[in-house]
């Protein structure tokens, strides 16, 4: 049982000292508790078709064709094939006996919303195929090394590399033909422009007669400046002039 002296003791200690915190303008009262109405799921502002949409813009590929996923309920094996309307069709489809691409019957089957609709739903499971027929993409692919990158340093030509394509592109537009011509494997080339450039070397997109070609070239060793970097374009040009007929 506690005493009652010390309780009034320390009541009459505990006024004294409100009394001097308050004298010094001192808050010393805990701020009221906020009650928050317990939280819902908020739910999503878009409707069905602007998800649709919004999923295929962030994983654009090939619309003309798309993979869906299989599973071997025997060997447990899976993977990816290309969608056919003719799969497993009595009469048509001769799998396994003939492989679907060796198959005179096979009909693709192009992407669609409704198919996005059936892969969002747990329908389906459909891949993408990246790489568009003009040989472009819209997908990044990144390789960490473990702890590697976090020692990475960045690229020393980074604040300076759309200067230099917007140079390269503006005054030395023939020569990014010859180094196309020179250094890779692209045919027919008419024209050529700059997309890319980093201490490494520069990418560029090259026209054909059969579309764009995306080109990498790179230096002979890594440049880490500016007029390092001018050097190398020079030595190259130099290099290609020599190597055309």
């Amino acid at each position: 049982m506690i005493d009652r002296d010390l309780l009034v003791a320390l009541q009459a200690e505990n006024a004294r000292l409100i009394a001097l915190l308050e004298g010094h303008g001192i808050e010393w009262r805990l701020p009221p508790q906020s009650v928050k109405p317990p939280t819902t799921a908020a739910s999503s502002r878009l409707s069905t078709d602007e998800k649709v949409m919004l999923f295929r813009k962030l994983f654009r590929g090939r619309t003309d064709v798309y993979p869906v996923r299989w599973e071997s309920k025997t060997t447990g094996k899976s993977g990816y094939t290309p969608a056919c309307a003719n799969e497993w069709r009595a009469g048509v489809c001769e799998k396994p006996r003939i492989k679907c691409g060796d198959c005179g019957n096979r009909l693709l089957i192009p992407l669609s919303d409704a198919v996005i609709y059936d892969h969002l739903a747990g329908g389906h499971t459909v891949g993408v195929y990246p790489l568009l027929e003009d040989d472009t993409c819209h997908f990044l692919a990144v390789d960490f090394d473990e702890a590697e990158w976090r020692a990475a340093e960045p690229d020393p030509l980074g604040p300076s590399a759309a200067g230099i394509i917007a140079h390269m592109n503006a005054d030395h537009a023939d020569a990014l033909v010859l180094y196309c011509r020179a250094f890779s494997k692209a045919a027919d080339i008419t024209s050529a422009t700059m997309t890319g450039i980093d201490r490494y070397g520069f990418e560029m997109s090259a026209r054909t007669k059969e579309g764009p070609r995306p080109v990498r070239l790179a230096f002979a060793a890594p440049v880490s400046a500016l007029e390092e970097a001018r050097a190398a374009l020079i030595a190259m040009l130099a290099d290609a002039k020599r190597t055309l007929p």
